[in-house]
């Protein structure tokens, strides 16, 4: 988590000792591949 927060720029805010997450700002940097590992590229989403 934390190579996240300074590496990929997760978004946390830290309150005292303890990290805390938003689901707001979370999803929107997951599906924008913040999460994904080198050479990976995002999906395109499934039609319905």
């Amino acid at each position: 988590m934390y190579r996240w927060i300074d590496v990929k720029g997760l978004p946390a805010h830290k309150i005292g000792k303890l990290w805390k997450f938003k689901l707001s700002e979370i999803d929107p940097w997951v599906r924008g591949g913040g999460a994904l590992e080198g050479h990976e590229t995002p999906t395109m989403p499934r039609k319905s």
